[in-house]
């Protein structure tokens, strides 16, 4: 039987034997050494959580409050610590949104944009995987790149994420997208006057206030892509073509307090070429 010795700095913390894997600070450890075995078993723990909650008699909004509030938190340690491609988790995300038509009533045919996205004239309080797996992990570049232990800062510390998305370059563009807003100022929206909208001075932002900027600014780019892939849609993308339709963040959280995104010919009027205040 193969037997492997975790140790550091003389102090042993388990062994991990072939039939017997050993389990630290959520992360599965095998023989083999690799997160293989533990990205399958988070894959298997999604579908197994989204299934109970399918077959529960709760109605479709309840359903959809436990994903935001209980699942999410849950599948999102173990995508910050194994090394997870972007496409794993992009394949995650297309099982939750399956499932979120699911419980909500919609088409299957939805563009996961109307779920997630915040620059929607209808706005769902749910959040996106791939954007928290992003933000996670921008964020955890951010606490090794700028700790305060000097042995932590200078150690060089990678966050392995794949090769098609890579988190120390997200946060070089991040930060020229901070640099750029900072230059370019304070700006006229509508018929509003300059400086009605306070906006944070980036040159004297530091520490945690800095951070956040930053994890904004990774949020801001995933909705940007959102925001381009919709544009594509003649149907589900009308509203990005109709310049007197207004948003309303606060009219998807209602739909969902009251059980009214069942009526699907509700919510394609709607988001169509059409104002959502309320009259």
């Amino acid at each position: 039987m193969t037997t492997i010795i975790i140790s550091y700095a003389s102090e042993r913390f388990g062994q991990v034997e072939k039939e017997q894997p050993v389990k630290i600070l959520g992360k599965l450890f095998d023989t083999s050494l690799k997160d293989s075995a533990a990205i399958q078993k988070s894959n298997d723990e999604l579908g197994v959580w989204l299934t109970k909650v399918d077959k529960s008699h709760l109605p479709g909004r309840f359903k959809a409050w436990i994903y935001q509030h209980s699942i999410l938190p849950s599948i999102l340690w173990p995508l910050l610590v194994n090394e997870v491609p972007l496409t794993t988790v992009e394949s995650l995300e297309r099982k939750i949104s399956s499932f979120l038509q699911k419980f909500l009533g919609l088409p299957r045919s939805l563009t996961s944009t109307v779920l997630y996205g915040t620059s929607n004239i209808l706005q769902l309080p749910f959040s996106g995987l791939t954007e928290e797996f992003k933000v996670a992990h921008t964020r955890e570049v951010l606490q090794h790149r700028d700790s305060r232990d000097c042995k932590v800062s200078p150690a060089g510390i990678e966050v392995r994420t794949g090769r098609k998305w890579q988190a120390e370059k997200e946060v070089e563009v991040a930060e020229s997208r901070v640099r750029q807003k900072a230059l370019v100022g304070s700006l006229a929206m509508g018929r509003v006057g300059l400086g009605y909208f306070p906006k944070t001075q980036v040159s004297k932002t530091q520490g945690k206030e800095r951070h956040h900027l930053l994890q904004e600014e990774i949020r801001a780019g995933v909705e940007e892509e959102r925001v381009s892939r919709v544009v594509g849609l003649w149907q589900q993308g009308a509203w990005t073509r109709d310049t007197s339709a207004t948003s309303s963040p606060s009219l998807g959280r209602q739909l969902i307090s009251e059980g009214l995104l069942r009526n699907w010919e509700m919510y394609r009027s709607a988001s169509g070429n059409r104002s959502l205040n309320p009259q």
